[in-house]
């Protein structure tokens, strides 16, 4: 199974559409489930935050 399958493409695009349709500026998603759900990337809380700045519009950071 190929990550495209395990983490289809079009899912940081629908999680952007469901934070415009709830009328937010941008999610943060720290290291857990739902950053590994997103993107696949199974990072780990350390003393350093790490966050995917998810805007409604544009490119994620």
């Amino acid at each position: 199974m190929g990550t495209d399958e395990l983490y289809p493409p079009d899912r940081l695009a629908a999680a952007q559409r469901a934070t415009a349709a709830a009328g937010l500026d941008a999610l943060l998603l720290t290291p857990g489930s739902d950053l590994r759900y997103l993107t696949g990337y199974d990072a780990h809380a350390g003393e350093r935050l790490t966050c995917l700045v998810l805007p409604a519009e544009g490119d994620a950071t």
